[in-house]
């Protein structure tokens, strides 16, 4: 394999692993911060009040679809970046010390 191919394999590699973790990531992270927004404001009211409002869906889910997918393509190039480095380093290694090192 040429370095480019080499380079490109390796990061390839790393985009479907990337894919799963924010399709799992993304929905777990945003419903365990819109449950911890309600029960931040429920508790912010009881003290007060004595009883604890529901928070409107616009306060709590501030997100929307495109910054969602601004933010998995975000987690894309991350993965991408993170995995250059040692994409280049295997390309310029001889073939058996990058085989033996993975």
């Amino acid at each position: 394999m040429t370095p480019g191919q080499t380079i490109a394999m390796v990061i390839s590699s790393v985009i479907s692993p990337a894919l799963i973790a924010a399709a799992v990531a993304l929905p777990a992270g945003l419903s365990l911060q819109a449950a911890l927004v309600q029960h931040l404001s429920a508790s912010a009211f009881q003290s007060r009040t004595g009883r604890g409002p529901a928070l409107p869906g616009s306060y709590v889910h501030v997100l929307g679809a495109a910054d969602l997918l601004l933010l998995a393509l975000a987690g894309l190039v991350i993965a991408a970046a993170g995995a250059l480095g040692p994409a280049t380093w295997a390309a310029a290694a001889r073939t058996a010390t990058a085989l033996r090192a993975e």
